[in-house]
């Protein structure tokens, strides 16, 4: 996918430091290939022409180390988990660059969004450039501990979005697993989505749901159609 002149509304957010951590922009020169993870169907995205990310970090063990990126990928990946977003109530796991907070904005059949985000200073960072909406509301807290608390008080939420999970692989996975099993516990009926872990989750309640593996394609036409649609093809070449 060829990516002009790419900017977000995380674009507009300085470069600053507060505590452990930072917000920087990084150049990407004309011609570099992104990975997009088969967002909107694209392998990679071509930038072309020269351009700035921005960068939220975080210090660990003396090194700086990414935390989220508005890279195309990021961007692109939070608008579709927006479509995906059942109406009224959203429950979101992590303010990072607030991507997905911008994309949330523009549907005007939600009510109510919800963010939990476990360090303080990124709310610090980056809530003054988030636009100013009485549906928001930034709860300071461990999503694991709070959603628990939500329940309790009988919050309901047509659908969580978690997009928190940082570090090395390990970490990542073991916050996904516990994350997982906080809200299936506690909101199983809601839409839950999961940042860089949602095609898997998809690809398995499919093949529950259908008791078997994807061997192969799935069909939405009678697979005679579709033989003959091909031999017409064939036949014309």
């Amino acid at each position: 996918m060829p990516v002009w002149g790419w900017r977000t509304p995380a674009t507009d957010i300085p470069e600053q430091y507060l505590g452990t951590f930072r917000i920087v922009k990084r150049d990407v020169k004309m011609g570099t290939a992104w990975p997009m993870c088969r967002t909107f169907g694209y392998d990679y995205c071509i930038f072309m022409n020269d351009t700035k990310l921005t960068i939220l970090q975080e210090k660990r063990g003396g090194e700086w180390r990414d935390w989220m990126v508005d890279s195309p990928y990021d961007w692109y990946a939070m608008g579709e988990f927006a479509l995906r977003t059942q109406a009224s109530n959203v429950l979101v796991g992590g303010l990072g660059l607030s991507l997905i907070l911008h994309h949330l904005f523009l549907r005007r059949d939600i009510a109510k969004i919800t963010v939990v985000e476990l360090n303080k200073e990124i709310i610090d960072l980056v809530s003054s450039y988030i636009p100013k909406d009485d549906r928001v509301e930034i709860v300071h807290g461990d999503f694991l501990k709070v959603v628990p608390e939500l329940a309790s008080k009988d919050k309901k939420y047509d659908t969580v979005i978690m997009d928190m999970w940082t570090g090395e692989d390990r970490e990542c996975v073991d916050l996904f697993n516990k994350a997982f099993e906080v809200v299936s516990n506690f909101y199983p009926s809601s839409i839950n989505l999961f940042h860089s872990f949602q095609r898997l989750i998809d690809t398995e309640i499919v093949n529950t749901h259908f008791k078997t593996g994807l061997d192969g394609p799935l069909r939405f036409i009678p697979e005679d159609l579709s033989r003959a649609a091909l031999q017409r093809r064939q036949s014309t070449q």
